[in-house]
């Protein structure tokens, strides 16, 4: 489609980049989801610890310490269904809020068995240990990638 604006003359145009929920195939028959340009997460809640030092004579105060991230909430997870419900809000002056995602993704879960890598005490294995549900399907919020703190983002799908 092809139009001439001339100088002065005020014309709207609507643009639509219309696009479908993605799950994309990674290593180790993983998944991700995908919306667009967009990569979503499973997030997982965690427990923040803060380490104020002093190194080599450069102070390390907040905010520019050391953080960790503890998790505090399930992450053994494998996608259960093929249905992805997008959900926009809006935007807030923080584009990539935590607390106030722009645009999230309802999906179902079910919590697998998958463990530790070994030697680690919150470093996930690089594959489940099994893909049979050890719970029932449950509702889960996905969030975009940059908004979740500590996310996972390629998980397994179990076929219905």
């Amino acid at each position: 489609m092809s139009f001439a604006i001339k100088a002065g003359e005020e014309k709207q145009i609507a643009v639509s980049f219309d696009t479908d929920v993605k799950l994309i195939d990674r290593p180790h028959d993983l998944k991700c989801v995908k919306y667009g340009s967009m990569l979503f997460s499973v997030p997982i809640d965690f427990e923040e610890k803060m380490y104020e030092y002093e190194k080599d004579g450069v102070e390390r105060k907040y905010p520019y310490c050391d953080y960790e991230y503890i998790p505090k909430s399930q992450w053994n997870y494998a996608y259960c269904s093929n249905e992805f419900e997008v959900v926009r809000n809006s935007v807030s002056p923080i584009p990539f809020s935590s607390k106030n995602p722009a645009i999230t993704i309802k999906t179902k879960v079910v919590n697998i068995p998958w463990d530790y890598e070994d030697g680690f005490e919150t470093v996930c294995a690089k594959c489940p240990e099994s893909l049979e549900p050890t719970g029932e399907e449950q509702d889960m919020i996905l969030y975009l990638y940059g908004s979740a703190k500590l996310r996972m983002t390629e998980i397994p799908f179990i076929k219905e």
